[in-house]
């Protein structure tokens, strides 16, 4: 007995692709920053601009429950992982960080091992455009706005018209965010990233976290370039 997370028609849709469900698949973290990494992320975000251990934290332990989450696909005799999440909770001061997906099995034989973050149908419509799936991937950062930016934006808000300060920081981290995604696509071998999601989520007073999370791809049709 299995138990998968697919509805009837994504197990349809995959099953015209050769591929059939297999087992829930999950993979966790529990991260702790640290006494050290608390202080110097409370002077970042006094000062404004990247909590680099906050981002560090977030990004080793996104990547630590991925890893286990495919390990464990493996080990059930998977071909890859459809609808994989990742999370994050807070407990007792931890965080803990949660993958979860369904892993599908290739009876023809023709996929290599894959993560992807579309649902069956979405995977199914990918693979029928010639989009072959290999990573789930992410970029992610941490930011602050800090005080100085904080209150110029802050007496903005009594005046009609673009407040800038807010406009450059949303600016700059999804920039950022992007390329950090791109970059870990282009190391997974891919040429497309399909499946981007986009959300900005709060971490702590002052701190938000803007994540974007894909499916990394190859598609012949595309540049081999990165």
């Amino acid at each position: 007995m299995f138990i998968s997370g697919m509805s009837g028609n994504e197990i349809y849709c995959l099953r015209l692709k050769g591929l059939v469900p297999a087992e829930i698949t999950v993979g966790n973290s529990v991260r702790s920053l640290g006494i050290s990494g608390g202080l110097s992320s409370f002077g970042r975000s006094l000062t404004g601009g990247e909590i680099g251990a906050i981002t560090e934290m977030i990004s080793e332990g996104r990547h630590a429950a991925i890893q286990r989450m495919e390990e464990e696909a493996k080990k059930h005799g998977a071909t890859g992982i459809t609808g994989v999440i990742s999370e994050l909770r807070t407990l007792a001061g931890y965080t803990e960080f949660l993958s979860q997906g369904t892993s599908v099995q290739d009876e023809t034989r023709q996929l290599q091992f894959f993560s992807s973050a579309a649902s069956g149908v979405e995977l199914y419509c990918h693979l029928d455009a010639g989009y072959v799936p290999h990573k789930f991937v992410m970029g992610n950062i941490a930011y602050a706005l800090g005080v100085g930016r904080g209150l110029m934006g802050s007496v903005r808000t009594l005046q009609r018209g673009e407040v800038r300060e807010f406009s450059s920081m949303y600016n700059e981290i999804r920039h950022t965010a992007l390329r950090r995604l791109r970059a870990e696509a282009s190391a997974a071998g891919a040429n497309a990233v399909v499946d981007v999601n986009v959300k900005m989520l709060p971490h702590g007073p002052g701190t938000v976290e803007l994540l974007l999370t894909g499916t990394a791809s190859h598609h012949d049709g595309i540049s081999h370039g990165p």
